[in-house]
């Protein structure tokens, strides 16, 4: 199974609100148990990508000297604003720098309004990540038998689409990632016992891991994923974030590619930081940019995924 956090128990709750204590969380933690009668849409999933969460809700960070922890938690206002959302997703880098256990702690204070809303989290991590660490801090059960050992990978089955959530992570502060011949060939036996339903992808790495200036920091084995992906006319569009930019694409083959902004820090000036709101229809998913300034140029641009 991937990893995620399901609707969480009242002991749960009480443990992650007191962890919110005297943060700028709270008061909207406060407002989602009064709306917590909203029922979930099952065609709409919100999508998030490099949170960069630290243990300290007061750390801040990058060209803009943003707090990761307040950017994160005005995304989720947003997507839970109206109609709750019936899935959220991470697209790694989950945690600031090194994914420490405390870390961890402090997204989980984060989300707790999604879970009381009875909308699960799921996270696929990157290489900022540490998958032992996002298990000791007790937000998830660590599998006892692995689809893949020493990965974390799975399904998630909603009405309209099948999120396939791969694992990229090398171990923690390697910038480059790959799944490894035993996730490639997982994903060859999970993608043949599927059903029909449009398959959506989801991993932390960009695909070109080779860099202008040499450099290696993305998906290293993209090639043999994409010829798996290529061959099943199931497989609809891949998502992706680390390189903490906005734009997306369509291949030769009809896969469309799409970099999930950030949540929390730019690399270049100008770009959007935010979320994207997933809606899914059977043969198509339209996709909202929402970002953390309304008055960016971007913020509300829409993009339709016309299923090949």
């Amino acid at each position: 199974m991937p990893i995620t956090l399901p609707p969480m128990t009242r002991r749960q709750m009480l443990q992650a609100a007191a962890a919110l204590a005297g943060s700028a969380a709270l008061p909207a933690l406060a407002r989602a148990r009064q709306d917590g009668d909203a029922r979930p849409d099952p065609h709409r999933v919100a999508l998030f990508s490099d949170t960069h969460i630290d243990l300290n809700p007061a750390t801040t960070a990058g060209r803009d000297n943003i707090n990761m922890t307040d950017y994160l938690n005005r995304c989720i206002e947003q997507a839970m604003a109206d109609r709750p959302p019936a899935h959220t997703m991470f697209c790694g880098d989950v945690a600031y720098l090194i994914g420490k256990t405390e870390d961890y702690d402090q997204f989980l204070a984060l989300v707790i309004r999604l879970l009381e809303a009875g909308v699960p989290v799921h996270c696929v991590l990157g290489n900022h990540d540490n998958y032992d660490n996002f298990f000791d801090a007790g937000i998830a059960q660590r599998p006892e038998a692995p689809p893949v050992a020493g990965k974390h990978v799975g399904v998630v089955r909603t009405e309209r689409a099948n999120w396939l959530l791969l694992d990229s992570l090398i171990e923690t502060d390697t910038v480059y990632g790959q799944l490894g011949e035993a996730q490639q060939d997982w994903l060859v036996r999970t993608l043949d016992g599927l059903d029909d339903k449009p398959v959506l992808v989801m991993v932390h790495h960009n695909f070109d891991w080779i860099q202008r200036d040499g450099s290696d920091w993305g998906l290293r084995d993209a090639g043999p994923m994409f010829e798996t992906l290529s061959q099943r006319q199931n497989v609809k569009a891949v998502f992706y974030g680390h390189s903490h930019d906005w734009k997306h694409s369509r291949r030769d083959d009809g896969l469309y590619l799409v970099n999930l902004p950030p949540t929390a820090y730019v690399f270049a000036p100008g770009k959007p930081n935010g979320w994207v709101d997933c809606r899914l229809a059977e043969d198509a998913a339209t996709l909202t940019l929402h970002c953390i300034d309304p008055r960016h140029e971007q913020h509300g641009e829409e993009v339709e995924l016309a299923y090949r």
